[in-house]
């Protein structure tokens, strides 16, 4: 829960609490009739404050290059987006990135990317002649806002490892089976980049 929402409940609970109790006599030692306390006039500052962070609790700000899901209650709604934002107070937010990443397979260490970066990441493919060979690659991704509810629900947080890693590592692998390892490397690269493309964004799509 928000750290404003939660002032925000805690403020309406006193407003509740000083409205309930009115006006209290307390004996006094210096007026014999004692003192008359009126703390509903009090429970009136509670409740103002309550509304304050109420609407601070629903002042989400999203950062350039992100879209922000919010979840209420385990439900996804629509994405907002970059700058400031209101929204249901009782709303978490997820960001993601809407920027150009890139994701790195590579045989070098310290080059790819999360649990991956410490061991050697390039794909292992086979040739149509039956050679071996280890290839690297880096793919470019960017996800499109319009999306990213549907992403968050299918897929979570974590969607690269999810969907786009296993994706990108079948279509290598597809594409070097085609054709023998010499042709790849050499007259050949062309047409096999493009069907590593190709069958990436149909995979993803």
């Amino acid at each position: 829960m928000p750290f404003r929402l939660l002032l925000a409940i805690i403020f309406f609970i006193i407003f509740i609490v000083l409205f309930l109790v009115g006006t209290k006599h307390f004996n006094s030692e210096y007026k014999s009739e004692g003192v008359n306390v009126d703390f509903r006039k009090y429970s009136w500052i509670s409740l103002g404050l309550f509304f304050l962070f109420l609407i601070l609790a629903s002042i989400r700000v999203v950062s350039p290059g992100e879209v922000g899901i919010p979840v209420v209650f385990g439900d996804a709604k629509p994405p907002i987006q970059s700058g400031v934002n209101f929204t249901n107070p009782f709303a978490s937010v997820k960001k993601f990135s809407i920027r150009t990443e890139e994701y790195t397979m590579s045989k070098t260490i310290g080059e790819g990317k999360g649990d991956k970066k410490d061991t050697d990441d390039s794909v292992e493919v086979l040739g149509q002649d039956g050679a071996t060979g280890k290839v690297d690659a880096t793919l470019l991704h960017r996800l499109n806002k319009s999306d990213a509810s549907r992403v968050y629900k299918e897929l979570g947080v974590d969607y690269v490892s999810k969907i786009i890693r296993p994706t990108s590592r079948t279509c290598i692998r597809d594409a070097f089976a085609g054709v023998s390892m010499v042709a790849a490397a050499t007259t050949e690269r062309a047409p096999v980049a493009t069907f590593v493309q190709k069958c990436i964004e149909s995979g993803l799509a």
